[in-house]
C-alpha cells in the first residue's frame, strides 16, 4: 500500500474514532432527554428541530460513521472494489458536509480532509495499487 493510501487509513481512523466520541456522547444526551421533556425542548430549541429529527440524524450519522469503519477495515485489500468504497466514502462525506454547511454548522474541516483523502485517493501510486491489487482480491 503506498504512502498516500496510508495517510488516507489515518485520516480515516481518526475521523471515525472522534465520531464515535462524539455519537457516544450525544446518545447519552438523548437518552437523558428522553424521559424529561423540558430537557427535550431545550435540545429543540438548541438544535432548531424537533426530538424526533435529531434522533433520526443521529441515526444518519452513526450508519455514515460505521460505514467509513467498515471501509477502513476492508481498505488492505485493495484492488476497484475499494478504489469504489473510498470514491463512494467520499461522495457521501461531502454531501453530508455541504449539508451541515447549510444547516449553519462548521463543516470546513470535515470538506478539507474529505477533498485531501480524495486527492490522496485518485493519485497515481494509488490507482496503480489498486490495479496490481485487483487480480489478488476476491
Amino acid at each position: 500500500m503506498p504512502g498516500s493510501l496510508k495517510a488516507v487509513r489515518v485520516i480515516i481512523a481518526v475521523r471515525v474514532v472522534l465520531a464515535v466520541i462524539v455519537y457516544g456522547v450525544a446518545t447519552l444526551g438523548l437518552a437523558v432527554a428522553s424521559g424529561d421533556r423540558r430537557l427535550q425542548a431545550a435540545l429543540e430549541a438548541e438544535a432548531g428541530m424537533s426530538y424526533g429529527a435529531v434522533v433520526l440524524f443521529m441515526v444518519i450519522g452513526a450508519a455514515i460513521v460505521a460505514f467509513e469503519g467498515y471501509v477502513l477495515v476492508t481498505m488492505g485489500g485493495g484492488g476497484s472494489r475499494t478504489q469504489t468504497l473510498l470514491r463512494l466514502l467520499v461522495g457521501i462525506g461531502l454531501v453530508n458536509s455541504v449539508l451541515n454547511l447549510l444547516m449553519g454548522q462548521n463543516a470546513v474541516l470535515g470538506i478539507v480532509l474529505l477533498v485531501i483523502v480524495a486527492v490522496l485517493v485518485e493519485g497515481r501510486s494509488a490507482k496503480e495499487w489498486f490495479h496490481t491489487t485487483e487480480s489478488s482480491v476476491g
